[in-house]
């Protein structure tokens, strides 16, 4: 009897630890704030799933991005258009997440009207940014942007050794109430 009641918790442990994972797939989202002559206001804003990167903190796509109310192709639908293969690339801070992005290089086509291009750079460590738009007619957007605080929204994920904790207990609780 023991033993069966022994080999069922073991069994549900094993299935614990096969469907929990202790990774937390987090959104985040900065305001894309632009200099317009010493006074910063917001102009777009970018949302990457942390369940995207790699374990150096590595994105290759976003899951939102827009500035000045543009929505930009993916750098596979871009190529797919012929608007050249674009680039985008975001590191973050693994360990702190409310950090925000870190590095964010981008060269990207909006999706609208597939009239203008956008790119820029942002880096926190030695505080570059910059960010630019071309149209057919020349340069329609020069300056400097930065990003907002991060807001990390997404559902918590237990950590397995929660819920290996709390299956120990029932099945001690278990084995207690056949015993008596």
């Amino acid at each position: 009897m023991f033993n069966k009641l022994f080999l069922k918790a073991l069994v549900s442990i094993s299935f614990c630890f096969a469907v929990l994972t202790s990774a937390n797939a987090s959104l985040i989202t900065q305001d894309i704030l632009f200099n317009d002559q010493g006074t910063w206001s917001s102009i777009g804003e970018i949302s990457v799933d942390t369940a995207d990167a790699d374990e150096f903190g590595f994105l290759g796509e976003w899951d939102s991005f827009n500035i000045l109310g543009f929505n930009f192709w993916s750098v596979e639908e871009a190529a797919a258009q012929g608007f050249g293969n674009g680039v985008f690339m975001a590191v973050l801070d693994l360990a702190d997440l409310a950090a925000g992005i870190q590095f964010l290089t981008f060269d990207v086509t909006e999706s609208n009207l597939s009239t203008y291009a956008f790119n820029g750079l942002f880096d926190v460590a030695p505080g570059q940014y910059f960010i630019d738009a071309f149209n057919a007619n020349g340069i329609a957007l020069f300056g400097e942007f930065k990003l907002g605080d991060a807001v990390v929204t997404g559902a918590e994920v237990p950590e397995p050794q929660t819920a290996l904790l709390l299956l120990m207990a029932v099945a001690g609780l278990m084995v207690r109430r056949k015993s008596l």
